[in-house]
């Protein structure tokens, strides 16, 4: 289904079961379907689902489409991830630039399509500008502009962040979470909790030369000094396990965030 996304009264009118917020996945294009990071970041999501939140992406590849695949399958059987991902990593399939990339995914989405859409919903706000689309989001909201469509997609998370390993795109989806947790008494009147997913990612040590390891990126230290100083210090935290975060996003009431 695409909305014409109006974001209160989209999010008013969700038919799950045990609606308990949104939580944003944010992560790299570039992850590939058969690396562990991708079956992690997909079974976190079906459970968060299946929890009764609801999963909101950018909408691409990588691990943006793990996460809406994650919410895809929550009603179904937990073997069906396996299945799904293995399907999905056929030859010429794991990568978002190979040629079958997209027909493995409708035929994934093709053989599980028997469940109530309204326990396996997830959103996708994209925007028209460069997004490769993954097709396992229930709802997509495409937008003209690029940064209405950043702005939307944290101010609607209310119940958490998660970034998953990424670059430039992530880190302004990080940036910008933090300017919103920054001016929140007066503009937002919320905290929103900022997940790391994989410590050694965000907050890696110096090797022996005093240099940061090859593939990490060390965003932690500075966000955790802002938040620090910009009374959010409760809100950013580092995970490398799956179960410790969804049941920190379980236990977090954004009602009770401004004091």
């Amino acid at each position: 289904m695409i909305i014409l996304f109006k974001s209160n009264f989209y999010l008013e009118n969700q038919k799950q079961p045990k609606h308990r917020g949104v939580v944003a996945f944010m992560g790299g294009h570039r992850a590939l379907r058969s690396s562990p990071l991708y079956f992690e970041v997909a079974t976190l999501c079906r459970q968060l689902t299946r929890d009764g939140f609801l999963i909101a992406t950018g909408g691409g590849n990588g691990l943006m489409e793990a996460a809406n695949l994650g919410a895809w399958l929550a009603p179904l059987p937990d073997e069906e991830l396996k299945k799904a991902v293995d399907m999905l990593c056929v030859d010429g399939a794991n990568a978002s630039n190979d040629p079958l990339w997209l027909s493995a995914a409708w035929n994934v989405r093709n053989q599980t399509l028997q469940a109530d859409i309204n326990l396996r919903r997830s959103l996708s706000i994209s925007t028209w500008q460069f997004e490769q689309q993954n097709i396992f989001s229930t709802d997509i909201a495409s937008f003209f502009n690029y940064e209405l469509r950043e702005k939307t997609l944290i101010a609607i998370a209310k119940q958490g962040l998660i970034y998953g390993p990424g670059s430039t795109g992530t880190f302004e989806e990080i940036f910008r979470a933090a300017y919103q947790n920054h001016y929140t008494k007066s503009k937002y009147g919320y905290y929103s909790p900022m997940i790391f997913f994989k410590k050694d990612y965000w907050d890696p040590a110096l090797d022996q030369g005093g240099n940061y390891p090859k593939h990490t990126v060390p965003v932690w230290p500075l966000i955790s000094k802002i938040a620090q100083e910009s009374n959010f210090k409760h809100t950013p935290l580092k995970r490398d396990s799956v179960e410790e975060i969804e049941a920190f996003i379980k236990g977090f009431s954004f009602v009770a965030t401004i004091l």
